[in-house]
């Protein structure tokens, strides 16, 4: 049985950002166009315990602040895998997790999606947070793979929390497990209708996976 997850709700416009780690806690910090600090963000994912060697997969990790936090968290025996498919977000994940000196990540910059391939990603240089697949085909070409691949390939077993957040792809990337739920502990999944329904999905049909 799948234990439900609700949202950390950081809210910024991730335009030039760097999470920093302070024991169990991160800091998302915005930058000005100067470079200064604007805005700080701070949060802790109080459903993830300190337990060694817990597994995190964090798909639209976007700049890494669950990457970070969740790292932090399960400790150097544990393992995150960051999954962030617009090349450009990507480089600034890696830096977030080289800044850190993340040694427990591992950061794919690919698409997740029902079936591997290729796909094309909107391309929104100052909304970085809100690149997503382009339902109409714009964009910037990305590779995609399915889940049920990434854990296979990692040889990953089981999944603490396993948290998607890619503006209304979630049903396509959870058909990507090839239904083994059996395989993740807990799930945080944005859930917004009106934009799931740009792919022809609902609620309805995400929960029906589960």
């Amino acid at each position: 049985m799948l234990t439900p997850v609700y949202s950390l709700a950081i809210t910024a416009e991730k335009r030039a950002d760097e999470v920093k780690l302070s024991g169990s806690l991160a800091k998302l910090v915005e930058e000005d166009p100067q470079g200064h600090p604007k805005k700080v963000f701070a949060t802790a994912p109080k459903y993830l315990n300190a337990d060694l060697g817990l597994r995190v997969v964090d798909v639209g990790a976007n700049v890494g602040t669950l990457t970070a936090l969740a790292a932090g968290l399960v400790g150097p025996t544990g393992r995150v895998v960051a999954i962030e498919p617009h090349p450009n977000t990507a480089t600034n994940l890696r830096r977030t997790v080289s800044a850190n000196a993340l040694t427990n990540v591992v950061c794919l910059n690919v698409a997740c999606g029902a079936k591997p391939g290729s796909t094309r990603l909107t391309d929104e240089p100052r909304k970085d947070d809100n690149n997503r697949i382009a339902a109409d085909g714009r964009g910037i070409t990305v590779r995609m793979t399915t889940l049920i691949s990434v854990l296979r390939d990692l040889q990953i077993e089981r999944v603490a929390l396993l948290k998607t957040d890619v503006e209304g792809f979630e049903v396509a990337v959870l058909q990507g497990l090839a239904g083994e739920f059996h395989r993740i502990d807990a799930l945080y999944v944005e859930v917004i209708d009106a934009k799931l329904q740009d792919y022809g999905k609902c609620s309805a049909d995400l929960i029906s996976l589960l």
